[in-house]
Formats: C-alpha cells, sequence, structure tokens
C-alpha cells in the first residue's frame, strides 16, 4: 500500500504536486463449490491419464502419439490446478481507479478502469436490491461475507458497469475525495 499526496518543493524552490497512487490487494476465499469443481477436474484429469496409459499399454502402434499426450494431459491439468488462487488489487492514480483480476498470483487482467470524478451511483452494496438494475456488466470483485461498496460508472471497454469491492481506509479516503458532490463526500468507510 503506499500513497503520495502532498507537495514538495524542488530544488529551484518551486511547488510540486505529487502523483497519488493507492493499491489495495484482496484476496477471495474459495468456496465449497469452488473446492468440489478442482476435486472433479482433478478427478476428470486422472481418468484421462489412466485411460491415455491404457491405450499407451495395449496398442503398441500409438506409443509415441500417446505419450505425448499422457504428458499434455499432466501438462494442462497441473497448469490449471495450479490457476486457482484468485486475487484482485483496486488501484486509484491521480482519481482513475483500476481493477485487475490476478490469477494463482502470474495472470493479471484489467476488469474495468473509471474515471471517480465520473462516478454516476455509489452506496453500500446489497445484492437482493442490485440484481435488477440496468448496466450493462456487473463485476464482483470481493468475498461474499465483506463489507462491500458499489459504484456505477462508464468502462470504456464495457459500458456502463456496476463493480462490487470492499474498499480498505486509505482507498476509501482516496475514493472520497474524487467522488462527484452530486454523490457525497464520505460514502466509503472502508473495512
Amino acid at each position: 500500500m503506499a500513497q503520495f499526496d502532498e507537495q514538495k518543493e524542488n530544488i529551484l524552490g518551486t511547488q510540486i504536486k505529487m502523483d497519488v497512487f493507492i493499491e489495495q490487494i484482496k484476496s477471495v476465499r474459495r468456496t465449497g463449490k469452488d473446492n468440489a469443481k478442482l476435486i472433479l477436474m482433478a478427478f476428470g484429469m486422472f481418468l484421462v491419464v489412466v485411460a491415455l496409459l491404457y491405450i499407451l499399454l495395449f496398442i503398441p502402434l500409438f506409443k509415441p502419439f500417446v505419450a505425448a499426450l499422457v504428458f499434455l494431459a499432466l501438462y494442462f491439468s497441473m497448469k490449471i490446478l495450479s490457476v486457482q488462487g484468485i486475487e484482485y488489487e483496486y488501484i486509484i492514480t491521480n482519481g482513475i481507479l483500476d481493477i485487475d483480476k490476478i490469477k494463482g498470483k502470474a495472470k493479471r487482467e484489467r476488469i474495468a478502469s473509471v474515471n471517480c470524478a465520473k462516478i454516476e451511483a455509489a452506496g453500500e452494496y446489497n445484492q437482493n436490491t442490485h440484481i435488477s438494475a440496468s448496466f450493462s456488466k456487473k463485476f464482483v470483485c470481493c468475498n461474499s461475507d465483506d463489507k462491500a461498496y458499489y459504484i456505477v460508472a462508464n468502462d470504456k471497454n464495457h459500458g456502463k458497469v456496476c463493480i462490487v469491492f470492499a474498499p480498505n481506509e486509505k482507498l476509501s479516503e482516496a475514493l472520497n475525495k474524487y467522488l462527484p458532490r452530486t454523490i457525497g463526500y464520505k460514502l466509503f468507510k472502508g473495512e
């Protein structure tokens, strides 16, 4: 977590405004449904490898081909099982909120990027009232039991989006600075 928002004097004595940069990483816990999917995937891959080994033993003509398939099946099963951990990174840089999804601590994907000054609606998230709201995409970037907030804004890639997330105190303070006056100043309270 980093924050830079102050004025400094350079060597010549002139004021320099520093950039605002705040980040937060939110890990998503696995549910029982996720664990069941993981077990079923591992069992399915095991069955594929056993079937390929059976073919390898009893049909000698295809040995090199089947050996390569066994290797590929093992490789991809390990690859699939290794990217199960999901984290979300919330980043505010000079009034732009970026949310990235990180899979397996290796693969990063930008989910949304919104200008905080152009947020249309925001508040505490209530799943029952936000089911039928109109937006093109809804991104839930936190655990279901977190104290969550939502924002509705336009994203250049997805159009009007609803982002559900759980900001901590520092991120909440930064968001409150950039919110439009029509929404309010102290909306986000943090964890």
